[in-house]
């Protein structure tokens, strides 16, 4: 159980660091350090939220100390106009949040139990990052909080939102064992309907299901144009040929697939291989346009193209961190157009900072990145870390408290600020307002 905990432990100390910053500004104090003399006090936490403490709970989770709409009258002018000069220059009909998940009361019962301490403290965190409790109308009121967040964003402002399908083994058989969550295509469709924000369907179809295809064209034909795969939890294999008629009408009804890529830790998960993205190669042959969600930017994985591709990772002679597998595929010519990187969570704490920096380097690829929130994991305190974005260069300090600010207000207007604010420590580089813009080919009127 401790292992399943492990992916956050260390963003846990840093957090202690990064609150104590926020209201001290003169302490400073190693996270290293706190790792290493702290470890019973770590304890101590975990056991205070088994026994169900509020308070922690939300100061690892939310806290957030204002509603959105103290926004405007609360940001100090310079939070403002950091604001302002994110949003400046681009096309609010292209300006997309192109991974914001819908939630659902469907979960595993142990997401709800304190029989499994850890899963039921990281949903009630989860429920405090998106500044909702549980309850009956819980879908409705998160879908009510993200209204009031992007009404910050420019009109026209597209917010993708996804459903999650259920996990189904080889056979076609549901496994609900290892689902972990499932939100049903029509939650997303409906609020799609009904919202004043632009909230754009993106419907999640496991292909191993009896009716995968049917179910596809039928989304295809009432013009949902994405499909969300979250591969190591739904147990999906992108390069299995069986797959291969699921692709067929992905590409005849104009479809892109949204694929998870990297090491998943949100969920539980079947197998992490399946995030590797040199596994998106097969329905890029098929003519299906791929967006790699996260940019593989947690993780390494298997080289499928080794012995021809050398690696000299730590983990072993055949494993490559994920962010490299992917820009090597980006650099094959023959997936210009069709392959994608999304650059959600390239900022938390847990992906810093290589993969970041590797797409700061690479300008002649920012056209082909896609921007995206991952919300409400992006209003969740513990992977929020401003402190190591500016003690890694990629922002100044007084950004950072403006980036404060902006986050105690909205978390899903930071995510989008913080990307287009940080820049390379040593070249100065940004990410092209381009990397904020949809495709203009994708966008519907």
């Amino acid at each position: 159980m401790i292992n399943e905990w492990q992916p956050a432990l260390d963003s846990v100390l840093c957090d202690v660091v990064e609150q104590l910053d926020m209201k001290f500004p003169d302490f400073d104090i190693s996270c290293n350090r706190l790792r290493r003399t702290i470890a019973h006090a770590l304890l101590i936490t975990l056991l205070a939220m088994m026994a169900g403490c509020h308070l922690l709970t939300n100061q690892l989770g939310g806290a957030f100390d204002a509603v959105p709409e103290d926004l405007e009258t609360e940001l100090s002018p310079e939070a403002a106009a950091l604001v302002d000069k994110a949003f400046s220059g681009l096309d609010p009909s292209r300006l997309a949040d192109a991974h914001v998940h819908h939630i659902s009361r469907e979960v595993h019962p142990s997401w709800l139990s304190w029989s499994n301490p850890v899963r039921r403290l990281r949903t009630d965190i989860f429920l405090s990052g998106a500044g909702v409790e549980w309850a009956d109308d819980v879908e409705q009121r998160y879908i009510e909080r993200l209204e009031r967040l992007a009404s910050h964003f420019p009109e026209g402002t597209s917010f993708l939102l996804y459903a999650l399908d259920r996990t189904y083994d080889a056979h076609g058989n549901p496994q609900p064992d290892q689902t972990p969550i499932y939100v049903s295509n029509e939650s997303v469709w409906e609020v799609s309907q009904r919202s004043p924000a632009k909230f754009v369907p993106v419907v999640s179809i496991h292909p191993a299901r009896p009716n995968a295809v049917e179910q596809l064209r039928y989304w295809g034909k009432r013009g949902v144009q994405y499909v969300k795969w979250l591969p190591s939890t739904m147990k999906i294999d992108p390069a299995d040929s069986a797959h291969d008629k699921f692709y067929e009408a992905m590409r005849e009804h104009g479809m892109i697939l949204l694929s998870h890529t990297g090491d998943e830790h949100a969920v539980e998960t079947v197998d992490q291989e399946l995030g590797n993205p040199l596994r998106l190669r097969r329905p890029l042959a098929r003519g299906v346009t791929v967006v790699a969600l996260h940019a593989a930017s947690n993780g390494s994985f298997r080289d499928l193209d080794a012995p021809t591709h050398a690696s000299n990772s730590l983990w072993g002679s055949n494993q490559v961190p994920g962010i490299d597998l992917l820009l090597r595929m980006m650099d094959d010519p023959a997936h210009e157009g069709t392959l994608y990187a999304e650059i959600s969570a390239i900022t938390y704490f847990n992906h810093l900072d290589e993969p970041l920096l590797r797409l700061l380097e690479r300008p002649d690829l920012h056209h082909r990145l896609i921007n995206g929130s991952d919300y409400p994991l992006g209003g969740i305190n513990v992977v929020i870390q401003t402190r190591a974005l500016q003690q890694d260069g990629f922002i100044t300090s007084k950004e950072r408290r403006w980036l404060n600010e902006i986050y105690r207000k909205n978390p899903l207007l930071f995510d989008f600020v913080v990307k287009r604010t940080v820049r390379h420590p040593e070249t100065g580089e940004q990410f092209r307002p381009e990397a904020f813009l949809l495709p203009k080919q994708w966008v519907r009127q």
